[in-house]
């Protein structure tokens, strides 16, 4: 029980997977992924190939996004996940 305590303290801290970027806007995970993508300037066909997904997928993905973070264009969508923490590193 000691052994397992002090094994956890020194444990790297690991975000649960049910914590992410934007979680508390609504955004789901693979929306906040995608809005990660699209920061670093992909295009949706570029974010497509990177997660194999169609163009179509990519852009639903984007829109939903869009509607949850109460934006209407691109740009904006940039901007506020620069500014709610959004930041892939890939």
């Amino acid at each position: 029980m000691e052994a397992e305590r002090r094994r956890r303290e020194r444990a790297p801290i690991v975000r649960s997977r049910w914590t992410w970027p934007a979680k508390e806007a609504g955004l789901s995970p693979r929306e906040g992924e995608m809005s990660g993508l699209i920061e670093q300037g992909l295009s949706n066909e570029e974010v497509a190939e990177r997660c194999y997904f169609s163009p179509n997928s990519v852009k639903t993905y984007v829109s939903s996004a869009c509607q949850e973070m109460d934006v209407s264009t691109r740009a904006q969508a940039v901007s506020w996940g620069i500014g709610n923490g959004i930041k892939l590193d890939r």
